[in-house]
């Protein structure tokens, strides 16, 4: 009985942890949360795969994530994890929540992020192009948002050093 007791404190905890990020990056861009949830409902999700490269274009088109990589095999993506990483990459992006982040075993999975528009205002439609894993997607859309090949190296190399440091964000 004690064992179960635990089980729910814990689960009440992980719970309460997931309302507050959802509440924090609802704060920035509420579409964001609603697209999350939207996609991260999927309860065999695997990445990479064809639902993680096409991700998901928010009901209003003013956001678009998704997840693309490398993996070999493809890893599970689990609601809750796919919930808890999409919502820290928002806290923590631009003032719109756009951001993207390598996670998965040895970083192999690119998830990302994009927005123009929140609730607060902002600018015009994702240009969404249907299966970014093929040749130029990702690139063409990290071209829109100002993402520059210089930008990837630089972000790499310090993930390189975090890696040294002994200290990554990866969550698994």
């Amino acid at each position: 009985m004690r064992f179960f007791a635990a089980f729910l404190a814990m689960l009440g905890v992980a719970s309460a942890i997931e309302s507050y990020k959802s509440v924090q990056c609802g704060r920035k861009n509420q579409y964001i949360v609603n697209t999350v949830n939207r996609f991260c409902a999927k309860t065999n999700m695997v990445a990479p795969s064809t639902y993680t490269r096409n991700g998901l274009l928010s009901l209003n088109t003013y956001v678009w994530l998704g997840i693309n990589g490398n993996c070999n095999p493809a890893q599970w993506v689990p609601s809750a994890i796919c919930k808890s990483q999409f919502f820290d990459m928002c806290i923590s992006g631009n003032d719109l929540g756009a951001n993207y982040r390598r996670y998965g075993r040895n970083n192999c999975q690119v998830w990302e992020v994009s927005a123009t528009k929140s609730q607060h205002g902002g600018g015009s439609g994702v240009q969404h192009n249907n299966g970014l894993g093929k040749q130029g997607g990702w690139k063409d859309l990290k071209k829109a948002f100002g993402i520059h090949k210089r930008d990837d190296e630089t972000h790499e190399s310090m993930k390189e050093a975090e890696n040294v440091e002994g200290t990554t964000n990866v969550e698994q």
